[in-house]
């Protein structure tokens, strides 16, 4: 068994499904949840994927249904990117080998400016340092280790569709808009690997997209009810420390 793996929630088109077939397959193992209706897309995820399964909702949710029985709690670091991601520069299996030398919880690329993007920390800065601690890594494009996704998974309502999932995994690290978060450093991003966020009208097919299951407005008003309900926080995102 590898030590990594990849969960990805797909439609019926994925240019992120084909790079992870012909650049990562031979490095981690894939695992695929499949919403889409194309049978022969079906059939691509099949062939090359660890397991499968068919849950027609989101990146989370599918994970939640998945986590204990599809084996992917064995492995040691589990990326759990969006299927609409192009990779710009860098090298993603860089993350792995930074995210172990380091004891990282979380990692993530750094996101491109020309693309779509919610938190300006997530943007490339140029330097050279190896990555950068921060508060706050957003729901994306994360990879985290196996202690922490396990930790998520257990207290995720696999309910929550997208929106604040990222608030939701670090409220349980321990960061909150109380603390002095430089003593809290376990999430990081690499500056040296960046990745795409196409807006929808830069899709080739942009159907297959999380607006399928509810708008943002619906998300983003899931989020303000669970936050609420159960006094998770946001906070100010910041970097804490560069690392050269």
């Amino acid at each position: 068994m590898k030590s990594s793996a990849i969960f990805l929630s797909v439609g019926n088109h994925s240019v992120f499904l084909e790079y992870c077939i012909r650049i990562l397959l031979p490095y981690c193992d894939l695992f695929v949840n499949f919403y889409g209706d194309d049978r022969s897309q079906l059939k691509t995820i099949q062939n090359y994927s660890h397991y499968s399964s068919l849950h027609k909702t989101t990146k989370f949710p599918a994970l939640k249904k998945i986590y204990n029985i599809s084996g992917i709690d064995k492995y040691r670091n589990v990326f759990v990117f969006d299927d609409d991601c192009i990779v710009k520069s860098g090298d993603l299996l860089s993350l792995i080998d930074i995210m172990n030398k380091y004891d990282l919880k979380i990692i993530s690329p750094s996101h491109s400016k020309e693309h779509k993007w919610s938190h300006r920390i997530m943007l490339t800065h140029e330097g050279d340092h190896v990555f950068r601690y921060t508060n706050f890594i957003e729901m994306n494009f994360p990879v985290f280790s196996q202690g922490c996704l396990q930790r998520y998974m257990e207290i995720y309502d696999g309910e929550l569709l997208g929106w604040g999932n990222d608030w939701w995994y670090l409220n349980m690290l321990g960061f909150s808009h109380k603390l002095d978060p430089s003593g809290n450093k376990v999430c990081g991003i690499v500056d040296s690997v960046c990745v795409c966020n196409p807006h929808n009208h830069e899709k080739k097919y942009p159907d297959d997209s999380i607006d399928v299951f509810a708008t943002r407005e619906s998300r983003r008003l899931q989020w303000d009810k669970l936050r609420h309900r159960i006094k998770l926080h946001e906070w100010t995102v910041q970097n804490l420390e560069f690392v050269n």
